[in-house]
């Protein structure tokens, strides 16, 4: 039982280590992008003069 644990628990923690970069990469994405959409609509916003 032991080793058999022992061979696929790297490949779990693999993919379980992939998934949570995967989803930190998406979050930094989506970030920039609301930033990038929130800064149009304020400068679309503001009026000069």
């Amino acid at each position: 039982m032991a080793v058999e644990f022992a061979i696929v628990f790297p490949l779990f923690f693999l993919v379980f280590y992939a998934i949570v970069t995967y989803s930190m990469i998406f979050v930094a994405q989506q970030s920039l992008t609301l930033a990038a959409s929130e800064g149009a609509r304020a400068a679309l916003r503001y009026q000069t003069g």
